[in-house]
């Protein structure tokens, strides 16, 4: 019983704490919860039996007379026990267990059996052999017991990573040279002979530079013959490179590297001059010579600027009436009203009840999804709060000091013997500017000229004024003025550097710095490690290097030290003449660097937070949301990356590993601490001459260092890297970080979490939202921030399905709908009838696959190498087994939809939808979270359309019961027979009917068709009376609408409408009625069935004859509306037929 003191018989061990246990297992699981220490004591043996085995557990505290291994209040002789002091690792003080058997004589007279306490290196606790089998191997972190130390070390390592890591104590042994090391002394004694003056003693002048060596270390290995022959090549290289500019030799203990270059020392500024130059500005006249042959467009004052053209061929100087026509022609007035947003509703004094308050609420919510859709989505899965400025001056104070102060260290000058490969001055043609509009969603700069508006400029326009920015290599002063918003980097932000700014520049110069960019980045060859704004998977490719090399060094056991550095306000921190420096190494044209040298000369900005505005010029920094910034920055960190020496690294294979960058987000690799330490000074010492510091306390390293003896990777915490005087934070085994979205530790990518995903369907569902418009929100918000951290990250298949889980238990929620409709229905393309709601755990080892796969076109060869490591190669084995666990290859986005549509079509529910995907757009109501309905009405028709209403026929499926109509019908109670068939849905079913047939005839009116609504016709078999009569231009058409069932097949009915109608008396009948004289006349239908599926003869038909998408999709709505009305009458009637007799 629990509670119950075992008996004095029974409770053979005890704990002097006054515990007593019937088990040796209860009482060390007992002293390793309560931090106890366990000793032995000799117990007596009777002469009847040998007592069981019995122990004192001392008091936490008790001291141990000095010399002797056992408690000062033990008489065990010192021959009859083995006693050994241990330590653990989850308390300060040492273990000591000892465990001894009765002083007895064992069976057959073998002497009595003896076990050893634990050892020093082992916090387990061994039990001696017992009969009855249990748990042998007890945790002492958490208590729990394991039967296999393997089993306990796999969760130690899991759960107490740190405390696991620290019995992890490589053996001083004599350090071994690997490659890396070797290749630094090499350098560095090259470079020593390289000096106007070489050392007397080199060993000694290697050992200021190589402290953590010894002497003969250093004479040993400099004797081997590899060694020299490298020396040698790298004094013929270092020979090249430097020529007679040799920097001093390092100082003691300091790590071979390059600093900071004085502006004196720099070489002159020289650029290559460009033979074509001048060829390609007579390329840009003649451009705007065959311009100006055309006639002026009368719009946007097209005569004046092609006035100002002609000045221009004629070589004037036209930067100031070419400023002044865009100063009147691309600028807006503001609208009254605008300008900072409202800060929330206007309300009166009165405090407002809650139920006001939800409705205000609704109103602001649906009128931000209609116009900022990702804004108001953002805002509440996020649960963004707005940042806050108290002090407006004092922020402005800030950033005026960030963006004018200058920079520490003299910048460098322009380099030498360069020459100019890339020259984007070239003319512009229409399809340049309809290739780089700007996004419809950008927001305006102070010209409030939007890119709408800009798509509304006649094309000759656009063409003479970028030719004639081109050709002038300047920008006009209306150009130049900014407007900066903050934007804060996390919710509630009130300092000022915990915002972002956003420059949004006039729209027209964004155009053309789009263009300019583009055609930069098209022929500009950037290194392989920079994978940031450019045209392939950079998150992928950094994220896959990362955990292999991380991976690899655990699975090889090989060193490595890495460092993640981020860099403070790099954007906004880096100096003009970097920039340029950077963009004449990179092999820019002169006339590239003469505008960039004018546009960063004066380029103000007004700087706007809440009503307050100030302007400030800037004298540092690029422009964040210029489409030219992401590339200046660019060849900034390209400039770095093509300067350092890619022999320091770690050893990937064949290849090796040194830096990888993203944006601003560097991580720097090596072998050894010392390749290391010199990697991040020389990148901290290239960065601060460009104005660019290294943000510390955002940077971290890791040091994993390998035991040979035991074969384990610990993380080192006692390696140490410094920028400057500043400690870099040394990660430990529980340290983690995010990196391009990913979290990682020291051991790779974490399993992603997801308690994200409820949280935010959790917010979906509180938002005042309808049910179509939280569909949208899951569908194209939610799930593709889950595709980021599955695909680059780790994940199980029970993971996935478990999400998936999640997401339909949260439609079914925000839908109504019953827990038997088909699962193929969540996840059927809306195209083909279902929800379009894509499953986590089919669509995540696709898109992995697909993503992995197309790696192995990559320009790195990095990148190339990695994937032939085992952690790529099991990715992809694995997503590869995911997609065909079916038993069929859903290996491609076809193949997952044809999936998810046959099980659809498969289902009882889900059949009738079989011919949904022949119009995919007459569903575009599921998928885009349509207005024309609210949200009981958009729940009644996904109900209609999957047959979920429920009715007595599917109430009893499975089960035994009446299943006759209860309108007294002799029917079975289907939704079919409800809607089709039943007395009592007689006339909203006409109503259903005319409904679509008004909404048809007014469509044909408003498309100057001349519409007669159900003519009657005479014919042998009897009055025919189509729906619709139209004629327009000499052509007549029948149409007859009709919401069919779903037992025959819709083209079968589209083709016996098509067949009543095309006979003789009602062509005849038609030609003579229709004033216009029409000379043919086609008969077509309106057919559709009660789920809103079409046929598809039919919409293509009205189609041809002027019908729209929308016209279509507007159909099947109000044809799903009637079918829901339908129903909700049928229900509310008590009327009940007789049979007849």
């Amino acid at each position: 019983m629990p509670g119950r003191e075992p008996d004095s018989e029974s409770a053979a061990f005890k704990c002097s704490c006054g515990r007593a246990f019937s088990t040796q297992k209860g009482l060390r699981v007992h002293a390793s919860l309560k931090k106890h220490q366990l000793s032995s004591q000799p117990t007596q043996a009777s002469c009847a039996a040998p007592r069981p085995r019995q122990l004192t557990i001392p008091e936490v505290g008790a001291t141990r007379e000095p010399g002797t291994d056992l408690p000062p209040s033990s008489s065990c002789p010192p021959g009859d026990i083995d006693t050994v002091n241990t330590g653990g690792i989850a308390s300060p003080a040492a273990l000591d267990f000892v465990t001894t058997l009765p002083d007895v004589t064992a069976p057959g007279g073998a002497a009595p059996e003896v076990y050893d306490a634990v050892s020093a290196s082992d916090p387990v606790m061994r039990l001696p052999p017992a009969s009855a089998p249990g748990p042998s191997e007890i945790c002492l972190e958490c208590g729990r017991a394991f039967g296999t130390k393997r089993g306990l070390q796999l969760h130690r390592r899991a759960a107490h990573r740190e405390e696991y890591e620290k019995e992890i104590r490589p053996a001083a042994i004599k350090p071994r040279w690997n490659s890396e090391e070797d290749y630094r002394l090499a350098l560095a004694e090259a470079r020593l002979r390289l000096q106007p003056k070489v050392p007397t003693f080199i060993n000694q002048a290697l050992l200021k530079i190589f402290p953590g060596r010894t002497l003969e270390s250093i004479k040993s290995h400099r004797k081997r013959q590899d060694y020299r022959d490298l020396v040698a090549r790298l004094q013929e290289t270092e020979a090249a490179r430097l020529g007679d500019d040799l920097g001093p030799l390092p100082e003691e203990g300091a790590a071979d590297h390059v600093g900071p270059v004085p502006a004196a020392a720099a070489p002159a500024a020289a650029v290559a001059p460009e033979p074509d130059a001048e060829s390609r500005r007579l390329a840009i006249m003649n451009e705007i010579q065959k311009l100006l042959q055309r006639a002026p467009p009368e719009p946007f004052q097209g005569r004046r600027l092609f006035d100002i053209a002609n000045q221009a061929l004629l070589g004037h100087d036209v930067l100031a009436p070419l400023n002044d026509y865009i100063r009147d022609v691309f600028y807006s007035q503001r609208a009254a009203g605008r300008g900072a947003p409202p800060q929330g509703p206007r309300t009166s004094g009165i405090p407002l009840g809650r139920r006001r308050k939800r409705k205000i609420e609704y109103v602001m919510t649906q009128e931000q999804f209609r116009k900022r859709q990702s804004h108001c989505v953002r805002r509440i899965l996020d649960d963004d709060k707005p940042g806050h400025v108290d002090d407006e001056e004092a922020f402005f104070d800030c950033w005026e000091r960030l963006m004018t102060t200058p920079p520490q260290c003299p910048p460098p000058r322009m380099p030498r013997g360069v020459r100019a490969t890339i020259d984007p001055f070239y003319k512009i043609t229409a399809q340049d500017i309809r290739a780089n509009y700007p996004p419809l969603q950008s927001a305006p700069g102070l010209d409030n000229f939007s890119s709408r508006s800009l798509r509304a400029v006649p094309m000759p326009i656009l063409r003479v004024v970028l030719n004639l920015l081109l050709l002038g290599r300047r920008v006009p002063t209306t150009l130049r003025t900014g407007r900066t918003v903050f934007i804060p980097k996390k919710p509630g932000a009130t300092d000022p550097l915990q915002f972002r700014p956003i420059t949004m520049a006039p729209v027209l110069l964004r155009l053309f710095h789009r263009i300019l960019a583009k055609r930069i980045a098209a022929f500009l060859p950037f290194d392989f490690r920079q994978r940031a704004f450019l045209p392939v998977d950079g998150c992928l490719e950094n994220v896959l290097l990362l955990n292999t090399v991380l991976t690899e060094a655990r699975r090889r056991r090989r060193s490595l030290h890495l460092a993640t550095l981020d860099l403070a306000k790099a954007f906004d921190s880096v100096t003009h003449q970097s920039i340029l420096h950077a963009s004449a190494v990179a092999g820019l044209a002169r006339p590239f660097l003469q505008y960039v040298e004018d546009l960063y000369r004066d380029v103000p900005t007004l700087m706007c937070v809440g009503k307050r505005e100030r302007l400030v010029t800037p004298t540092r920094g690029v422009r964040q949301g210029d489409p030219l910034s992401p590339l200046l920055f660019n060849l900034v960190l390209e400039e770095f990356l093509k300067s350092v020496d890619p022999a320091i690294g770690f050893q990937l294979n064949s290849t090796s590993l040194d830096c990888m960058a993203f944006a601003d987000d560097v991580v720097l690799c090596a072998s050894t601490p010392a390749g290391l330490q010199q990697r991040i000074s020389e990148f901290a010492d290239f960065m601060l001459v460009r104005g660019l510091s290294v943000n510390v306390a955002k940077s971290a390293t890791i040091s994993l260092v390998p035991d040979g003896k035991t074969k384990r990777v610990r993380t080192a915490t006692d390696i140490s890297f410094t920028v400057g005087q500043d400690r870099i934070p040394s990660a430990g085994p529980n340290f983690s970080w995010r990196y391009l979205g990913i979290t990682f530790n020291p051991s790779g990518i974490t399993q992603p979490a997801v308690e994200d995903l409820q949280l935010w369907l959790q917010r979906t569902s509180k938002a005042p939202l309808k049910p179509q418009q939280r569909l949208v929100v899951l569908r194209v918000y939610i799930l593709p921030r889950l595709y980021h951290r599955f695909l680059l990250g780790r994940y199980t298949a029970k993971i996935l399905k478990r999400a998936d889980v999640v997401v339909r238990d949260a439609v079914r929620e925000w839908t109504k709908l019953p827990h038997d409709v088909p699962t193929s229905f969540f996840h059927s393309d809306c195209k083909d009838g279902g929800l379009g709601i894509p499953s986590l755990a089919y669509t995540i080892p696709m898109m992995q696959r697909r993503r992995f796969l197309d790696l192995q076109e990559s320009t790195s060869p990095v990148v190339r190498e990695a994937l032939t490591c085992p952690y790529a190669v099991d990715t992809v084995a694995r997503a590869t087994k995911a997609c065909d666990g079916t038993g069929q290859r859903l290996r491609t986005p076809h193949a997952l939809r044809k999936y998810w549509a046959t099980a659809l079509y498969a289902s009882n529910d889900g059949k009738a939808l079989s011919a949904a995907s022949d119009i995919p757009y007459a569903h575009s109501w599921l998928a885009t979270g349509t207005r024309m309905m609210n949200g009981r009405q958009f729940i009644e028709a996904l109900k209609v359309r999957i047959n979920a209403l429920p009715c007595r026929t599917r109430s009893l499926r499975g089960m035994e019961g009446d299943r006759k109509c209860r309108a007294g019908c002799s029917s079975h109670e289907t939704l079919a027979h409800i809607l089709q068939s039943c007395h009592r849905t007689h006339f909203t079913r006409t109503k259903r009917h005319d409904n679509v047939v008004r909404y048809a005839a007014r469509r044909l009116t408003e498309r100057g068709w001349t519409v007669d609504l159900e003519p009657k016709f005479s014919t042998p078999a009897g009055i025919l009376k189509p729906d619709i009569v139209a004629c327009k231009e000499g052509e007549a058409v029948v149409l007859d609408a009709q919401v069919v069932g779903t037992g025959i097949p819709l083209s079968q009915n589209h083709q016996h409408k098509v067949s009543k109608y095309s006979v003789r008396e009602v062509t005849e009948g038609i030609l003579r009625r229709c004033t216009q004289g029409p000379t043919s006349v086609r008969c077509g239908s309106i057919t559709l069935n009660f789920r809103g599926i079409w046929d598809k003869a039919s919409a293509t038909e009205l189609c041809e004859l002027g019908f729209t998408k929308y016209d279509i999709q507007t159909m099947t709505v109000i044809a799903l509306q009637g079918s829901a009305f339908s129903y909700a009458t049928f229900g509310r009637m008590t009327t009940v037929s007789r049979p007849v007799m």
